[in-house]
């Protein structure tokens, strides 16, 4: 069967395929979307860093899918990936989620291997690693998950963020915690901002992202007098 290295391939059919060409286009990396080239002893050696990263990544934001196998320009080239690397690649995976904190059930990831199709078949396993974290449920509380090892990342604009400084943590905190509050006294008055107390359950994870990174958080109630 020949290559397919012109084709384009849209990231639904990315992320529904059971098998890609190599040498095809599949796109660019996105918000949602990571490519990792994976050569030489990557899955034994380097995947773990990246898979902890990626998938705290994800569950900060919206989902997304990381592809060992593809390289940085979207071309598929496929790694080496026999039965027994694919047992030690999931053993990987779900030993690394289990440690992450909120807990990260089975059904939020999954993971799969995609056959490469190569015209000169070198008689090589090729395969594209596809972690797949899926969208977070909504919580009424703001929920930022750690990684096994302490460490929170996020995912903006295509690049990676993290491990998230304590600046960092405090600016999310305020962006998403804190809610000014406008009321108005009566008619024609201006306005008096108030800061309330947050509720109890934010206010456990406000302390103890705060904790983790070794800040010094306030939690106060003020009102600035109407003029």
């Amino acid at each position: 069967m020949g290559t397919q290295s012109d084709s384009s391939i849209s990231r639904q059919e990315i992320l529904g395929s059971e098998k890609l060409f190599y040498g095809a286009h599949v796109g660019s990396e996105t918000r949602n979307m990571e490519f990792k080239r994976g050569g030489g002893e990557y899955l034994r050696m380097g995947f773990h860093h990246h898979l902890r990263k990626y998938a705290c990544a994800f569950l900060n934001g919206e989902g997304g899918s990381l592809l060992v196998g593809v390289d940085n320009d979207g071309v598929v080239r496929g790694v080496e990936c026999g039965y027994r690397d694919e047992d030690r690649t999931r053993l990987l995976v779900d030993s690394a989620l289990k440690g992450f904190r909120p807990q990260v059930f089975p059904e939020a990831y999954s993971l799969s291997f995609l056959p490469v199709l190569k015209g000169d078949s070198t008689g090589l396993f090729l395969k594209v690693v596809r972690l797949s974290v899926h969208p977070p449920v909504p919580q009424r509380e703001p929920v930022l998950y750690e990684t096994d090892h302490g460490e929170v990342y996020m995912r903006r604009d295509g690049s990676l963020q993290g491990p998230l400084k304590a600046s960092d943590i405090q600016e999310w905190c305020r962006q998403v915690i804190i809610q000014p509050e406008k009321t108005f006294t009566h008619l024609g008055s201006p306005p008096k901002t108030e800061i309330h107390f947050l509720p109890v359950g934010v206010g456990v994870i406000f302390s103890f992202l705060c904790h983790r990174f070794k800040t010094v958080c306030f939690f106060f109630s003020c009102s600035k007098p109407a003029a």
